[in-house]
């Protein structure tokens, strides 16, 4: 099930039609609203993954570590997507040892990342991201992992996809997801 805790994003990807086509006016959910979602999915838990994210960041939502913490509480399992922009060192902390969290990267090189995330900072990015593998510590294994790391080819950056597999494949984290452009 996907809850879209937020539809702003703090990025205008251009592979994303977030902020060239979408129309409906940009909002973030209200913890009550959230709340009374899990509510009513609680009986059918063993079934149902929570996925919250869609067309936003959903680190932008003030209230999302208090959004995953009730979800876990309730025994779903969470996954979200970001691009770890909004990620504040402070906050790492309250991110640890949830359910999945997938890291849009897209680039294994500033120049790229740069070009496809306009203008954000790949070096900013990968800090956080360091920070964040080491915070979680050596609990990571099979069963158990930070993050995977994700690489939407395209045009912009599709002789960087074997670059970006050697880089990441270096670093103690679940999976390196190499995916196609899709429409």
């Amino acid at each position: 099930l996907f809850i879209e805790v937020t539809n702003k994003c703090n990025y205008r990807c251009i592979h994303c039609p977030s902020h060239t086509e979408m129309t409906r006016k940009r909002g973030i959910m209200e913890f009550g609203l959230f709340t009374s979602i899990i509510d009513e999915l609680e009986e059918y838990w063993p079934h149902i993954t929570i996925n919250m994210y869609k067309t936003g960041e959903p680190l932008l939502n003030p209230r999302i570590y208090d959004m995953i913490d009730y979800a876990n509480e309730r025994n779903f399992f969470v996954q979200i997507n970001t691009n770890l922009g909004a990620l504040k060192k402070k906050d790492i902390p309250r991110l640890l040892h949830h359910s999945y969290l997938g890291i849009s990267l897209d680039a294994a090189t500033p120049e790229t990342y740069k070009n496809i995330k306009q203008g954000k900072d790949f070096w900013s990015v990968l800090d956080i991201l360091l920070d964040y593998l080491e915070a979680w510590g050596e609990d990571a294994g099979p069963d158990a992992y930070p993050c995977d790391v994700i690489f939407l080819k395209q045009p912009a950056n599709e002789a960087e996809a074997d670059l970006f597999l050697e880089m990441f494949s270096k670093l103690p984290i679940g999976h390196i997801a190499v995916y196609p452009m899709h429409n």
